[in-house]
């Protein structure tokens, strides 16, 4: 896209965005919000949480924009605690873990597989929306009420070009209540309309 082959593009969350612009020398800028497609722990062995037993083995994604966030949701979960102050935490990151879990750090698109083997999986909506997965296996969902700003999906424009009266109209016509609805029919609850979210 910096290339000029594109003109506007509306795939990447705002972490993985800043860290790639920053790469590519800050020449794209964020002109709206799209969706927000939340992390869940699925387990295909327990109902709850709390059947979780010591020693079994959770599959996280292993890379820098995914790991945190499934961390997180397994702080949400209260099975581990890690050290905040780590930019990037990875497993070796875990400073409480009382279930003395074994996290396993997979490949994102792999975390679906990995439930196969392990007791549990935390993973990508829109990897679990393709893979049909149920929501009978969902043990927790990522909470969307707080510090989701990293996560939410972007349309991205070339910075020299980001105020251009059409962008803003498209951006316009997209963040509507149709699209809102036409998302939830299309994905169901593995992502949902981010505009209004902070």
């Amino acid at each position: 896209m910096v290339d000029g082959s594109l003109d506007l593009n509306a795939f990447q969350t705002k972490i993985f965005f800043d860290d790639q612009n920053k790469k590519m020398g800050n020449k794209l800028q964020s002109i709206g919000k799209t969706v927000i497609v939340p992390m869940r722990l699925y387990s295909l062995k327990a109902d709850k949480i709390s059947e979780i037993k010591k020693g079994s083995t959770i599959a996280v994604p292993n890379d820098a924009t995914n790991e945190a966030r499934a961390l997180n949701v397994l702080v949400q979960a209260k099975l581990i605690k890690y050290n905040k102050q780590v930019t990037d935490p990875t497993a070796k990151d875990i400073t409480y873990n009382p279930k003395n879990l074994k996290i396993k750090e997979v490949d994102a698109g792999q975390a679906v597989s990995s439930l196969q083997t392990a007791d549990a999986a935390v993973i990508n909506g829109n990897f679990a929306h393709d893979a049909n997965l149920k929501d009978k296996n969902i043990l927790l969902t990522q909470n969307l009420k707080k510090n989701v700003s990293p996560y939410i999906n972007l349309i991205a424009a070339r910075k020299s070009e980001a105020n251009k009266k059409v962008y803003k109209q498209i951006v316009k016509l997209y963040q509507t209540k149709e699209t809102k609805a036409e998302i939830k029919k299309l994905f169901g609850n593995s992502q949902y309309a981010a505009w209004n979210l902070k």
